[in-house]
C-alpha cells in the first residue's frame, strides 16, 4: 500500500472486494513455472436435498463429488411400509368395483320389475302404490350405484396416494 513519490494513505478496500476472486479452470498455471496461485472452486450449482416423507435411509448411492444428472437416484428410503399398502389399496380398489357390479345388478333388477309392474297397472291388474314404492326402489338403487362409483373413485386416489408414497422412497437428483 506505499506508493512511490506520495504520502497519501489509499483508500481503505471493502470487505467483499478483498476475497479473493474464483480462478476459472484456465488461469491453472503448472508447477514448473515457479507461481503459487491460491483461491477457491465453487460448484457450478447446488442443490438441497429434502424428501417428500420422512422415513429411514436404506442405501446412499452417490458420494461426494460424484457427477449426477436430473432424476438420478441419490438415496432410497426404507419402502417396507409403502410396499405392504400397495395391495391392501388395490384390493380396496376390487372391492369396491364388486361393489360397483352388484349396486348395477341390483338397480336393473328392480327397473325390470317396474317395467313389469307399469304394464300391469296399465291394464289394472297391480294397485298405483305398488308401482310408487317401485319407483321410490328405482331411485333407492340409483342413488347407491352413485355411491358406489364414487367409492371406486376414492379407492383409485387412495391406490395413486400409496403408489406415490412409494415413489418417493427414492429420492432424486433435481
Amino acid at each position: 500500500w506505499l506508493q512511490s513519490r506520495s504520502s497519501t494513505v489509499p483508500a481503505p478496500v471493502p470487505a467483499a472486494a478483498a476475497s479473493p476472486a474464483p480462478l476459472p479452470a484456465s488461469a491453472a498455471v503448472a508447477p514448473s513455472a515457479g507461481l503459487d496461485v491460491s483461491g477457491f472452486l465453487y460448484a457450478r450449482r447446488q442443490a438441497t436435498l429434502s424428501s417428500k416423507i420422512s422415513g429411514i435411509v436404506k442405501e446412499v448411492l452417490i458420494e461426494e463429488g460424484d457427477r449426477v444428472r436430473q432424476s438420478d437416484p441419490l438415496v432410497i428410503l426404507d419402502d417396507q411400509e409403502a410396499r405392504n399398502r400397495v395391495p391392501l389399496a388395490r384390493v380396496g380398489v376390487d372391492l369396491a368395483r364388486a361393489g360397483v357390479a352388484e349396486a348395477e345388478n341390483e338397480l336393473a333388477r328392480v327397473q325390470e320389475a317396474m317395467k313389469r309392474s307399469e304394464r300391469l297397472a296399465s291394464e289394472r291388474l297391480v294397485s298405483e302404490s305398488s308401482n310408487t314404492d317401485l319407483r321410490y326402489e328405482v331411485e333407492g338403487r340409483r342413488r347407491r350405484l352413485r355411491s358406489a362409483l364414487l367409492l371406486v373413485e376414492q379407492r383409485e386416489r387412495e391406490l395413486d396416494v400409496v403408489q406415490a408414497a412409494l415413489e418417493n422412497t427414492v429420492i432424486r437428483a433435481p
